[in-house]
């Protein structure tokens, strides 16, 4: 068994090692990509392997019901996993909140819960767990929610519906993950001398764990706005259905009721636990119908090889990602030029189509097409042979992103590019359009550090130290004496608050 527990973890490492790597080795541009499709793959075993344990359950015993929670809770997760890189890489905009993919998540603690206590409930009566460790338990995730929820609330603005929305969901996560915790960090050390059930318990815990700090990731780069920090959390969330499927894998192998149908003349090595579990009046461990010998050999095989193969899948459309790409990419649009032009200019456009910027992005777009239409009228009545395409691509409000798409777009052959929309867009971009000869031209960048000289850009709206000196005269005007900034920390953000301050301490203020 220990030789077994030994391989169990091992390969448990690797498989996290290669599903995080795939992770953290993709470019900020294919990120979301990869570590939605991991993380679907992930769940998706953890899910089936829990289903699989109900179908050799009996559903009338109290742990018969509790796995099939377990089961229940662990297929809820994977549909809100599916409806989030719908979210994500199908429709591309920004989830609602709360989403449909948070109330599957949230909805799934209840089965969770009801798994982890009624096994609370079931070993407790042949453990005779410590009180004090229980007690030590929630104290412990109760200072855990209170910090969460003081973090949360000192740097949240309730001052909306959908920021009172935000807060309620940024708290409800890591609320339900202590209350998992406590019961689970209860068994766990009150069964660390029982080595059969000792194993699949310091996966459970270390599965929550994963998600408590995946979930407190999530609420702080949420609340202090590091969107580009999100990807993170995914390698938390990804490891977390590794682990949790571990768990279920040792279960399948060693205790689940056609295990010990397998060793009926095998009962002396069995545990001190094994022993309580099995005999006595407990309800946990029932007798399953027969079952052939053959089956017995083919069941657990077939469990690996559908785990090897959904992993294996997994890296086949890692591999071809590129191509399904190329011909399906929905953030790619090409406009071609008149089919009676004798010679072509293509154009780029860098907009932010989704994201937070998604309505700035939309309306730039509506005008670029008006734009590009009306001029290739003009030259076809003036019997110009010159026509203009448009390649217009969409950054996401995304700053990595954007780097991505100029990249795409230069290696087009394309050397005028309008857009990004944003400030933080445009400072990301500009040192390789420098670089590489590339004009762009920015509708409504409007961050002061961003004019230099001598550079290849060109922005057709003022930038902020005229916004900044109207803001700061209007609030003197109002009689505002004292103001309290609060701004978005980008480059748009952290330039306009400090031209305000600067023109607002000169009118007298503070």
């Amino acid at each position: 068994m220990e030789l077994n527990r030994r391989i169990l973890f091992t390969g448990l490492v690797i498989a996290i090692i290669l599903s995080d790597s795939i992770i953290f080795l993709a470019t900020d541009k294919s990120r979301d990509f990869y570590s939605n499709w991991i993380i679907n793959i992930n769940s998706a075993i953890a899910a089936a392997l829990a289903i699989f344990i109900v179908f050799r359950q009996k559903f009338h015993t109290l742990h018969g019901k509790a796995h099939a929670a377990l089961a229940i809770g662990l297929s809820l997760w994977l549909c809100a996993e599916i409806i989030w890189a719908m979210y994500e890489i199908v429709w591309q905009i920004v989830a609602p909140v709360p989403s449909v993919a948070d109330y599957l998540w949230l909805s799934a603690y209840g089965f969770l819960a009801y798994y982890l206590f009624a096994t609370y409930k079931e070993f407790n009566k042949k453990f005779r767990f410590s009180k004090k460790v229980l007690i030590a338990s929630i104290i412990g995730g109760v200072i855990f929610v209170t910090y969460i929820i003081g973090l949360t609330t000192s740097l949240s603005v309730l001052s909306t519906p959908r920021s009172i929305a935000m807060f309620s969901v940024m708290i409800a996560y890591p609320t339900m993950d202590a209350i998992l915790m406590v019961p689970a960090i209860v068994i766990l050390l009150d069964i660390r001398k029982e080595p059969l059930w000792f194993t699949p318990w310091i996966c459970e815990s270390l599965g929550l764990l994963l998600i408590v700090l995946s979930d407190s990731w999530f609420t702080l780069v949420v609340l202090t706005s590091l969107t580009e920090q999100f990807w993170l959390s995914s390698l938390f969330f990804a490891a977390h259905f590794l682990v949790m499927a571990a768990g279920l894998v040792w279960y399948i192998k060693y205790l689940t009721l056609h295990h010990y149908e397998q060793q009926p003349q095998h009962q002396h090595k069995m545990t001190n636990s094994d022993t309580r579990l099995h005999n006595g009046n407990s309800n946990m461990i029932v007798p399953p119908p027969a079952v052939s010998e053959k089956r017995k050999k083919r069941i657990p095989i077939g469990t690996i090889t559908c785990m090897v193969l959904i992993l294996f899948a997994g890296f086949v459309v890692y591999s071809i990602y590129p191509i399904i790409f190329s011909f399906g990419n929905a953030n790619i649009e090409v406009i071609p030029a008149p089919a009676s032009s004798k010679h072509t200019v293509t154009l780029g456009a860098l907009l932010s189509l989704s994201g937070a910027s998604a309505s700035l992005g939309e309306s730039e777009e509506a005008g670029l097409k008006i734009a590009l239409r009306d001029v290739n009228e003009s030259f076809k009545k003036t019997n110009t042979n010159l026509g203009v395409g448009l390649i217009l691509e969409d950054t996401h409000t995304n700053p990595a992103f954007g780097i991505e798409e100029l990249k795409d777009l230069a290696s087009k052959g394309i050397r005028i590019v309008i857009g990004p929309s944003t400030s933080a867009e445009l400072e990301a971009i500009k040192d390789y359009a420098n670089n590489n000869g590339i004009i762009l031209l920015s509708p409504s960048s409007t961050a002061p550090l961003l004019a230099t000289p001598g550079d290849n850009i060109f922005r057709l709206v003022p930038d902020d130290t005229h916004q900044a000196e109207a803001i700061a005269t209007q609030m003197r005007k109002d009689g505002i004496g004292v103001v309290i900034p609060m701004w978005r920390a980008d480059a748009y953000g952290d330039r306009l608050v400090n031209s305000t301050k600067g023109d607002f301490q000169m009118l007298g203020g503070t």
